[in-house]
């Protein structure tokens, strides 16, 4: 996206120029000696840093958080709704949009908040602006540093900024954000479907409360036990391993073989502790060896494997070599060994008996020997089938979202440049 393309009647300034026309001011977080490690706490406010910043949004649930004295005491720091929040260091090309739900928070030491003092500047619309590609080449080309970009205030005050009426930044910000509130509804009905997966594991196979013949809780209604090397067992279950339930991809293809447009999986792929993956990569450019996969294997990360990267497949693909494509000998145990090779216990077991220190790695003989119980085929097959609807329902969610960020993204540049307008006032 180039300025010479856009809308002549198009206002074009600088962060910089808002700044000193007390139109916008930009501040860094506070030196590391003002907020340390020491002085956080498991409950109070919030303290954002770069490995919270999304896709122009804050990911929960894992900041670090300060108590009632030192949040007054860093209140400089305190962020509003409306803010835009920068990492400064590494990823610089990511940013949040502040709502009513970070509203209160803190930004941490390695982040700068931008904030707007005019009703004339519509936050959400340049949130937007800061996700086009010629603000994510502008940045990366100005950062300091290469081999670990950095981002100062400085820099950040030399960003170009179109700026069309406030009225047209509100209308651009409402069509995209349209599409955004789509996508985030389609991932939370998918973490739903991923949290209730995981608690059907448990209360039939951890806690035993599997359907019996009658319909019942099998434990609860007086379920029959038998002593096993692993524990205590449902009567007529086996004692096995994941070597008895699976086996893994072997087939790999040269790049120059690969079809055009091949879905591409790779680490960077699969999310940490999330059963469904979000987003999937392209063939194209791929320069070596690829695994061949089918859709709705489980995609096990061998590459640090207590970064629990663990995935169904989506669809048939390629996969770097760096993860395990596992599949059911027999399909009626796809559900259990699914949940199974996603579970706590078999990431500990194979970060237990991963090689190397640096860079450790899981393999297929360390997963396939990891120890089981082995339900009755009718279990068995019950939550297979339970679990083959809800991965159904997740793929369909899935590519739904796929083809609505293509739209946004597709959107985006032209909806910044002008050469699409959208309409101020309704008919």
């Amino acid at each position: 996206m180039s300025f010479s393309l856009f809308d002549t009647t198009r206002t074009i300034t600088t962060l910089g120029n808002l700044v000193e026309r007390k139109q916008a001011d930009i501040q860094t977080g506070p030196f590391g000696t003002m907020l340390k490690a020491s002085s956080y706490t498991l409950e109070g406010t919030p303290v954002i840093a770069v490995k919270d910043i999304g896709v122009n949004r804050i990911i929960h649930g894992q900041s670090p958080k300060v108590d009632i004295s030192d949040a007054k005491r860093l209140s400089k720091y305190m962020l509003k709704t409306g803010d835009i929040v920068f990492g400064r260091k590494g990823a610089v090309e990511r940013r949040a949009l502040i709502t009513e739900k970070e509203d209160g928070w803190l930004q941490g030491s390695d982040c700068i908040r931008l904030r707007f003092n005019t009703p004339d500047i519509d936050p959400e619309y340049v949130s937007y602006f800061f996700g086009t590609k010629f603000y994510t080449n502008w940045i990366l080309s100005n950062a300091q540093g290469t081999t670990m970009p950095s981002l100062n205030q400085e820099i950040l005050k030399r960003v170009p900024l179109p700026l069309p009426p406030v009225e047209e930044q509100k209308k651009i910000a409402s069509v995209l954000k349209g599409l955004d509130d789509k996508i985030e509804c389609n991932n939370a009905i998918n973490r739903n479907l991923e949290e209730l997966a995981k608690s059907l594991f448990i209360h039939w196979f951890i806690d035993f409360e599997f359907p019996n013949e009658n319909g019942g809780p099998y434990k609860s209604s007086g379920g029959e036990f038998e002593e096993s090397e692993l524990g205590i067992k449902p009567k007529g279950w086996s004692v096995g391993t994941i070597e008895d339930l699976a086996n893994n991809r072997k087939k790999t293809i040269k790049a120059s073989e690969i079809p055009k447009g091949t879905a591409y999986v790779g680490l960077e792929h699969l999310p940490r502790k999330k059963l469904f993956i979000g987003k999937l990569g392209v063939s194209e450019g791929i320069e070596s060896n690829k695994t061949l996969f089918q859709k709705n294997d489980i995609l096990f990360g061998k590459l640090r494997p207590y970064f629990h990267k663990v995935a169904i497949a989506p669809t048939s693909g390629v996969c770097s070599t760096d993860i395990i494509a596992i599949y059911p000998i027999d399909p009626k145990h796809y559900g259990y060994l699914t949940l199974q090779l996603f579970s706590e216990k078999m990431i500990e077991f194979v970060t237990n008996y991963s090689n190397g220190t640096r860079m450790p790695r899981t393999n297929w003989n360390d997963i396939s020997r990891y120890p089981v119980l082995i339900p009755n085929d009718q279990t068995s097959a019950l939550f297979t089938e339970i679990i083959h609807r809800l991965v159904d329902f997740t793929n369909c969610k899935l590519f739904e979202s796929i083809k609505l960020i293509e739209t946004r993204d597709s959107l985006l540049p032209k909806l910044m440049s002008g050469e699409i307008r959208v309409p101020i006032k309704e008919d």
